[in-house]
């Protein structure tokens, strides 16, 4: 639940 809204934010900023 609250690991993937931090994983998916994480990940969309690295691929930035």
């Amino acid at each position: 639940m609250s690991t993937t809204a931090l994983l998916v934010p994480a990940r969309t900023k690295k691929t930035s």
